[in-house]
């Protein structure tokens, strides 16, 4: 949970205004990747688009009593199917009402909602469609880049190859889950040489900036000719 002096903070370095001309429909940029397209698409359609994110006006509580509507609201966040929670946006009103009916609107550029799940260290959730963007892709989007989906990026597999290759191991996919963690499976000629691999992996710069949270998956390698 987001503490006051934190919400204080967010709100102003998110200098937030709302739109009073948004009419709460999906962006059309959007509309046709969150139902038919994959999540690196999705992140390019973001990078153009705006999100709503659900804000509960609460009452400030002071030392002269209550001080009306808090300027600064509280975000929401879900529950990701394998634990762990993700802040909540919405590309539009009609899948924002599903979950949280009472709540209000707030429209922000998809750069400036990034920036906010980023720094708490939290993926993003995008509705319709459950859209889990890592953390990663919401750095690429908070700083205005592009953002190179895992599966597709061959020089990160020629990277983890290369590391994988330094204890007998071999690199068999790379993938975003449904939580957004990079899952990375290999296959390790024994226990030993796994957990070399995995420390390998795990404290390398590059695989880090790229993947996080990473999730290895060893595969012992079948021994042949037997």
């Amino acid at each position: 949970m987001i503490s006051p002096k934190q919400r204080e903070k967010l709100s102003q370095r998110l200098s937030i205004r709302a739109d009073r001309k948004d009419t709460g429909a999906i962006p059309p940029q959007l509309q046709s990747v969150l139902t038919g397209g994959d999540l690196q698409k999705v992140v390019a359609a973001l990078a153009k688009s705006r999100l709503l994110l659900p804000i509960f006006p609460h009452k400030e509580t002071t030392d002269q009593g209550t001080d009306g509507d808090c300027e600064t609201p509280e975000f929401q966040t879900l529950l990701l199917p394998g634990g762990g929670r993700a802040l909540a946006a919405y590309a539009g009103m009609d899948a924002l009402d599903q979950d949280f009916c009472a709540a209000r609107p707030l429209p922000l550029a998809s750069a400036k909602v990034a920036a906010l799940a980023a720094s708490h260290n939290l993926p993003m959730v995008v509705r319709p469609g459950n859209w889990v963007v890592p953390l990663p892709a919401l750095h690429a989007l908070a700083g205005g880049s592009p953002w190179l989906s895992p599966e597709a990026d061959q020089q990160l597999a020629r990277h983890l190859q290369e590391l994988f290759s330094e204890d007998d191991c071999a690199l068999i996919s790379v993938r975003v889950s449904e939580n957004g963690e990079t899952e990375i499976e290999f296959a390790a000629s024994s226990k030993e040489n796994a957990l070399n691999a995995a420390t390998r992996i795990s404290e390398d710069p590059v695989v880090a900036a790229r993947c996080a949270p990473i999730r290895l998956c060893p595969i012992p390698r079948t021994v042949r000719g037997r």
